[in-house]
C-alpha cells in the first residue's frame, strides 16, 4: 500500500509549532516527538461512533471510509496520501458544523502533522 517516497516518518523535525486554540485546552506540539501513527489510529477508535454519528445520514459510508483509513494505518508503511485522502473523504460526509467537534479537529490535527498536510 505504502511506498517509500510517500511513507510517514515522524521526528522531531515534523513539528513546526502547530498550535490549536480552542474552547478547550491549548494544543501545542512543537515539541512533542510522540506523535505517531499509533496515536492517529488509537484516536480514530475512540471516536469512530461519535464521527459516524455525526456523519448524519452518511453514517455507512462514514463507516466504509474509515475502514478504509484504518486499513491503510495498518500498513507498516502508511502511504500519506492515502491517509490525507482518506480523512478528507471522512470530513466531506460531516453535517453541518461537525467538522468542528473537538474529536474531528484533534484527529485533522494528527493527520496534518504526520503527513505534512
Amino acid at each position: 500500500m505504502g511506498d517509500g517516497n510517500r511513507s510517514i516518518t515522524i521526528s522531531n523535525s515534523n513539528f513546526t509549532g502547530i498550535t490549536k486554540v480552542s474552547n478547550g485546552p491549548i494544543t501545542d506540539v512543537r515539541n512533542s516527538p510522540k506523535a505517531t501513527v499509533g496515536d492517529l489510529r488509537g484516536e480514530l477508535r475512540r471516536h469512530r461512533a461519535e464521527i459516524v454519528e455525526l456523519a448524519g445520514t452518511q453514517g455507512p459510508r462514514a463507516e466504509r471510509a474509515l475502514d478504509h483509513l484504518e486499513q491503510e494505518l495498518a500498513d507498516p508503511e502508511p502511504d500519506k496520501d492515502v491517509v490525507r485522502g482518506g480523512w478528507k473523504s471522512v470530513t466531506k460526509l460531516l453535517a453541518g458544523g461537525a467538522a468542528a467537534a473537538e474529536s474531528v479537529t484533534k484527529i485533522a490535527e494528527l493527520v496534518r502533522t504526520l503527513t505534512g498536510a
